[in-house]
């Protein structure tokens, strides 16, 4: 789904915003401070239900007043008209409509319009732990595997269970009452995520080559567990006594990964800041040109400070990637600098934001 327009009140400095956005790119200038990441920050708020700056939402609400609402207006993939309002009162529970009814889950908005999010920081996908990673390609399962989301729900109950039974029961004669249930729903899991990630490779490999970057980098899939034991469920029932005595369960798809290797070397130790963050925008890109083959519904995708730690050369790469994924693109900057200077910008609507106010930049 594309977002024709956005409205938000009294979210973080926005006293009052409606925009009309185009469906291919636009840009939110202001200095630091003057509010232009909110807007980027309201549109995934509404669409995961939580920000991607802090997991507090009360403190989105501007100071003094009892709550904030967004709302989006677009069309999707099937031509339909569609409008979602997140409100949130302080104190209170948000509440989310679709349409005019209340959704019971924030996961019926997230469904309408997939969304990635790229921040300055998003080179800690490749340098930092696993666990970004699994939320990544789980992301592009949710979007592609209406099951996925329950199956993951359903495996997170039952792994939570089986550490409550190791706890307190590990050390008995007592047959697992979990092992079956785990090992079933984990294996599941890890068979997608291992599929999904094949799939991933090539478009991560195209996206490295057209970024020129200085590094021959490949994605290693691994499960959570040793393949020499054999399968979750040997695993697993390898590992009781151990686990007992630990209190959880060490092996499964909750610790597997996506290793990033440059120059066959982990990248975590070899790539410079710019080049992690390179590399994360390819890895997130890749997601969207997946999905782009999986799915009729486009990505939005949203831009924190782009130009930050990239040279005019790579700036540009990612601005014709972004052309052919025909992505709608939120991008904040400090300003049009030298490295937003390229002939996209002249199709693309401009707004400036000072002290949470917003205007349209017209030539």
């Amino acid at each position: 789904m594309f977002v024709e327009r956005l409205r938000c009140s009294h979210f973080r400095n926005i006293r009052f915003a409606d925009l009309e956005l185009s469906p291919g790119l636009n840009c939110f200038l202001g200095l630091n401070g003057a509010g232009k990441t909110s807007f980027l920050e309201a549109l995934h708020a509404l669409s995961r239900g939580r920000s991607f700056r802090t997991q507090a939402l009360d403190s989105l609400i501007e100071f003094g007043f009892p709550e904030f609402a967004v709302s989006v207006e677009g069309t999707d993939s099937r031509r339909l008209r569609r409008t979602v309002v997140f409100r949130k009162q302080k104190g209170e529970s948000p509440c989310l409509d679709v349409d005019g009814v209340r959704a019971m889950r924030a996961s019926q908005v997230a469904a309408l319009f997939p969304l990635q999010v790229i921040t300055p920081d998003c080179g800690d996908l490749v340098m930092e732990g696993p666990v970004a990673r699994r939320s990544f390609v789980d992301w592009g399962l949710f979007h592609v595997k209406p099951f996925f989301l329950k199956m993951s729900r359903d495996y997170s109950t039952a792994l939570a269970q089986r550490n409550a039974w190791l706890k307190h029961s590990a050390d008995s004669a007592e047959q697992d009452p979990w092992l079956d249930t785990v090992a079933r729903l984990g294996t599941e899991i890890d068979t997608l995520r291992r599929e999904q990630v094949e799939m991933l490779v090539p478009e991560f490999r195209a996206l490295c080559a057209g970024f020129e970057i200085e590094m021959d980098l490949s994605l290693t899939f691994h499960s959570g567990w040793d393949a020499g034991l054999g399968g979750l469920h040997e695993a697993l029932n390898a590992n009781r006594q151990i686990d007992g005595l630990r209190g959880y369960t060490a092996f499964g798809p909750h610790r597997g990964d996506i290793k990033v290797f440059a120059d066959q070397k982990p990248a975590s130790l070899v790539a410079s800041r710019g080049q992690a963050k390179l590399s994360a925008i390819a890895l997130q890109l890749a997601q969207v040109a997946l999905l782009n083959r999986q799915s009729a519904e486009r990505t939005i995708v949203l831009f924190d400070e782009l130009v930050a730690e990239l040279d005019e050369r790579h700036v540009e790469a990612v601005f014709e990637m972004m052309d052919q994924l025909q992505c709608q693109v939120l991008l904040s900057a400090v300003e049009v600098s030298e490295k937003l200077q390229t002939r996209r910008l002249a199709r693309a609507k401009m707004f400036h934001v000072e002290h949470g106010g917003i205007r349209e930049i017209l030539e």
